[in-house]
C-alpha cells in the first residue's frame, strides 16, 4: 500500500484553520497543565527536605504527597473546564467547529 500524500494535500492541511486551532488548544492545555499540575509537584519534590537539609525527595512525606497529587490530578480531570489556569485553551475549544 501507498500512503503518500499529494503536496497540495498537504499545503491545504497546513492551511486549514481548523487544524492550526487545533494545535493552539493543545498548546495552551498543556501549558494549563504544567502550571497547575506539573510545576508544584516538581518543584515540591527537589525542595530541600526541612529534616535532613538536603535537596531531593522527601520519602517520610511521598505517601502523604502521593494522595496529595493523585487526588489534585482527578480533580483536573473532572473539572479543568471550570479552573482559570484553563481559561484559554476553552475558549479556544469553543470556536473550534469539531
Amino acid at each position: 500500500m501507498d500512503f503518500t500524500i499529494s503536496k497540495n494535500a498537504l499545503d491545504q492541511l497546513k492551511n486549514d484553520e481548523g487544524i492550526k486551532r487545533q494545535d493552539e488548544m493543545r498548546t495552551f492545555f498543556c501549558h494549563a497543565f504544567i502550571e497547575k499540575y506539573w510545576d508544584t509537584h516538581y518543584t515540591w519534590l527537589h525542595r530541600e527536605d526541612d529534616r535532613s537539609n538536603i535537596y531531593g525527595h522527601s520519602s517520610h512525606k511521598m505517601p502523604l504527597h502521593q494522595f496529595l497529587m493523585h487526588d489534585e490530578l482527578n480533580n483536573i480531570a473532572s473539572n479543568w473546564r471550570n479552573m482559570p489556569e484553563f481559561r484559554e485553551c476553552c475558549d479556544l475549544m469553543s470556536t473550534l467547529y469539531i
